[in-house]
């Protein structure tokens, strides 16, 4: 399907650069990028990996305490 879109200027520039970097037409590119947007909205939006870190607690440090997880890493420093 043919369809005329408007973009600002300065996005269209980059995602021209952006596909030619790539190898691949803007139209390619656009529609590569809106396909996986349609996809994860019919997912229920996009998921977000956390990168998590294995530790244990250190003794005398309130890990509800903003401010005294904060003291703690002063001190550390």
């Amino acid at each position: 399907m043919k369809m005329t879109v408007e973009f600002d200027d300065g996005l269209a520039r980059a995602a021209e650069a952006c596909a030619a970097e790539r190898g691949e037409t803007l139209g390619s590119l656009i529609e590569r990028v809106l396909s996986d947007y349609v996809q994860g909205a019919r997912a229920g939006g996009p998921s977000t990996a956390l990168l998590t870190k294995g530790g244990r607690p250190v003794p005398g440090v309130d890990i509800d305490s903003r401010a005294a997880l904060y003291d703690f890493m002063d001190a550390s420093n």
